[in-house]
């Protein structure tokens, strides 16, 4: 075992063509058994105001359910997220521990972040 402190755990569902992220009854299923130390979750906008969100209602369900059973969580966006928001909501931006996000981003928005209780990293 290369790492013995990382379990890796398959959900199940429907995955989606575009991108292979499980939706669906049976990933929320499988979640709602599971407490999770660390949620790591992309997204489509992230703004102080709106919160997380991304395009699809399916996708947003799923990474909602993942942060509600985690104790903390990372989301990962390219600075050209932030500020945006698109059409499903997945949490507040208080809800997010960590952004790691792209040298560049927009100051204030970063700042708003900041501000939300968010801990920035960009790289």
């Amino acid at each position: 075992m290369l790492r013995p402190h990382v379990q890796c755990v398959s959900l199940g569902g429907v995955a989606r063509p575009e991108s292979y992220e499980v939706t669906g009854p049976l990933a929320t299923l499988v979640l709602h058994q599971l407490w999770l130390d660390v949620a790591i979750v992309g997204v489509n906008g992230l703004s102080a105001r709106e919160g997380a969100t991304c395009r699809h209602e399916e996708e947003a369900a799923i990474i909602r359910t993942m942060i509600e059973r985690s104790k903390q969580v990372i989301c990962v966006a390219t600075g050209d997220k932030l500020g945006v928001r698109t059409f499903a909501s997945i949490c507040p931006a208080g809800r997010i521990d960590h952004l790691v996000t792209t040298v560049g981003a927009d100051r204030d928005e970063v700042e708003a972040l900041r501000e939300a209780g968010v801990v920035i990293h960009q790289v």
